[in-house]
């Protein structure tokens, strides 16, 4: 990863950099790109939250824990060991956590007040912060450790029903299963801008400038996305800032309530057309100006998979286009899955 890495120098650079705090001055700042909403204190904790070191303890956690989690249901009955294994897991993350505001001389229920501030403005993104502060919820815990142990499963499934898709040969066929890696370039074609382009739309969704370097140092790097699409049934799995996250579609154009990553149950309407295209809308982001939509259009080029993401305003409508290809096989997970208890 290059220099948008999200490590710790960026958390320093953020606890650093108050001179932004007052929101004065520059273009940047205006559009409610919602900089004045973060003090040094949350953007600093925002870059610990998802920096590598930390993603990777509690990527460690899930993986050694995960197989019995094999029938789990974030939504369902939980068991007695599910519930004692979440204990755990809070200790940890709250050690985790005073590591940081013992760094700083801070104060962890401050810390999360500032934080929850920002969540409840209404301007910025509707996933991120909230997410954060999901990451030691139980609804949370369990999705990780349920997509953890079904990662071979859903890698698996994807492959087999995107095989049609995946010979360039076969340029009719039009089913967007796989697993997918971000691309950016295709020789010397540029395909993916991680420039001024996602700059724009990473504002038209409601993330503060500062924290772009964030998002493209954990979202648009190394991040994978698994999707299922089989009759009309469409399954994403993708990475977050703090984490897996899986939502189920039908495509029949009807409008749905589905959890967001951070909790939120949101409108959402997925349809398709005779040349293979899917289109996701999610017909009322909470930080968004009524009558605003966000939305997908999935459709297959050859050996790439192109992602048209609009956000639509009533002021206009601001458009980004993502490139996936396929990605490389990856070895399976070290531990082979337990037998589900009796």
């Amino acid at each position: 990863m290059g220099k948008h890495d999200d490590d710790d120098g960026d958390e320093k650079a953020a606890w650093a950099s108050n001179k932004r705090l007052s929101g004065g001055g520059g273009k940047e700042d205006d559009d409610d790109d919602g900089d004045a909403l973060l003090n040094p204190v949350v953007k600093a904790f925002c870059h610990h939250v998802v920096s590598q070191k930390f993603r990777k303890e509690l990527d460690t956690f899930f993986d050694s824990g995960c197989d019995d989690f094999e029938e789990a249901d974030p939504d369902g009955e939980h068991r007695l060991e599910w519930t004692e294994a979440h204990s755990t897991y809070v200790k940890k993350v709250e050690s985790m956590l005073e590591t940081f505001c013992q760094c700083h001389g801070l104060d962890p229920a401050a810390v999360f007040t500032m934080v929850q501030r920002a969540c409840s403005s209404g301007v910025l993104d509707d996933e991120f912060l909230p997410a954060i502060l999901n990451v030691a919820e139980y609804r949370f815990f369990v999705e990780q450790m349920v997509l953890m142990a079904h990662e071979d499963r859903n890698h698996a499934r994807a492959k087999r029903l995107g095989e049609s898709s995946s010979d360039e040969a076969k340029g009719d066929s039009s089913n967007i299963s796989g697993v997918w890696l971000l691309s950016t370039k295709d020789g010397n074609k540029q395909l993916t801008d991680v420039g001024r382009g996602l700059d724009r739309y990473l504002r038209a969704v409601g993330v503060p400038p500062s924290l772009h370097g964030l998002f493209r140092g954990t979202l648009f790097s190394k991040k994978g996305l698994v999707i299922m699409h089989e009759g009309d049934d469409l399954t994403l799995v993708f990475d977050t800032v703090t984490g897996r996250h899986k939502q189920v579609f039908i495509v029949d154009g009807r409008t749905r309530d589905i959890p967001t990553i951070g909790g939120t149950r949101t409108p959402f309407t997925c349809t398709s057309d005779d040349y293979g295209r899917i289109r996701v809308s999610s017909d009322r982001p909470s930080n968004l100006p009524k009558g605003a939509r966000i939305v997908q259009t999935w459709q297959l080029l050859g050996k790439f998979l192109k992602c048209t993401a609009e956000v639509e305003k009533p002021g206009g409508v601001v458009a980004h286009e993502f490139y996936y290809r396929r990605e490389a096989p990856k070895k399976s997970r070290k531990n082979p899955p337990k037998r589900s208890h009796k």
